[in-house]
């Protein structure tokens, strides 16, 4: 018996207002000769049962669970390890999916012999649609397809993406949640040969406020997390003949973010100046801090050092009068 065409892999945790949409929009595909893999990764809430109790409903679906909470990226690895299809479609929990999304990229991939297939994808914050992130590759080849993905001017989320299954022979997987997507991308686009584009709002991702990379107490392990993962890209192009095509924008992006080291002084700095600058010099901070040592001590810090002395000249007034 011949296994299904495609096996789309959704990882789960701790989604469980969302999970339903997520999954009948899968279900309710024009497009049936799927299956629905899900990873349970140790989920606190009520995820595992609903999980459970799709799997009775249709025996299309497969439910793993995680025996202790594995994160995004090993869980992909469960599901891709029981996946029998021959694409793949990553979908996230608290996303949905149009009702032809697998109908048209799988048609597409199949009857131009593709490789990877992309769509669009359309973010939203809660019920309000915030903008669409378009993957256009037409007239694109693989390097300026890669160094793009480098360079962050596409989005690198592998959700938006139907992959062969061959592609993920013996790529290496990223060490960090922050831009993993990327790091996996990039491998991926170096393995494939033909690419697709199907010019559609597909995919509909629901972006979280309150995720690792939103949440400005993490920020610093955030930014080092990425620079690891950019160096993990680095080592992986250096093993290639052709490193030199990519090498620029490696560089490039690399600068954009530096060692943990780096940002303790920006956090101490912050940690003196912050009961005495404004709010707006604060987002200021949080701006530049990301980019440039340069941007960050010739705006923040003189503003910062200016109304410290402001502050303390009017505080040595006062004691004067007294």
């Amino acid at each position: 018996m011949n296994g299904p065409k495609v096996s789309i892999i959704v990882p789960v945790y701790k989604t469980e207002q969302f999970l339903k949409e997520c999954i009948d929009s899968i279900l309710s595909q024009t497009f049936t000769d799927f299956e629905l893999i899900l990873v349970d990764d140790c989920s606190p809430d009520y995820c595992p049962q609903m999980c459970e109790e799709y799997g009775k409903q249709d025996k299309r679906i497969k439910v793993i669970h995680n025996k202790t909470n594995q994160g995004l990226i090993k869980t992909r690895q469960v599901g891709l390890s029981y996946s029998s299809g021959d694409y793949i479609q990553f979908v996230d929990s608290d996303d949905w999916i149009e009702s032809k999304m697998i109908e048209r990229l799988y048609s597409k991939a199949s009857s131009e012999s593709c490789d990877i297939v992309c769509c669009d994808l359309i973010r939203f914050e809660g019920k309000k649609l915030s903008h669409s992130l378009p993957f256009d590759t037409r007239g694109r080849g693989k390097i300026e397809i890669i160094t793009n993905l480098i360079e962050d001017n596409l989005p690198g989320f592998l959700c938006n993406k139907f992959f062969r299954r061959s592609l993920f022979d013996n790529i290496v997987w990223p060490d960090y949640a922050l831009r993993e997507d990327v790091v996996t991308s990039i491998q991926l686009f170096l393995n494939a040969e033909k690419f697709g584009y199907e010019y559609s709002l597909l995919y509909r991702y629901r972006y979280n406020e309150n995720s690792i990379s939103s949440n400005n107490k993490k920020r610093y392990r955030s930014i080092n997390e990425i620079y690891e993962n950019y160096q993990k890209i680095d080592s992986i192009l250096k093993n290639r003949q052709d490193y030199d095509l990519y090498k620029a924008s490696i560089e490039k992006t690399l600068k954009k973010f530096t060692t943990l080291d780096r940002f303790k002084i920006f956090y101490y700095i912050k940690r003196f100046f912050m009961a005495f600058v404004p709010h707006g010099l604060i987002v200021m901070y949080r701006y530049y801090a990301c980019y440039s040592i340069k941007k960050f001590i010739s705006l923040f810090v003189p503003y910062g050092i200016i109304i410290v002395y402001g502050r303390l000249k009017v505080k040595r007034g006062i004691n004067a009068n007294d």
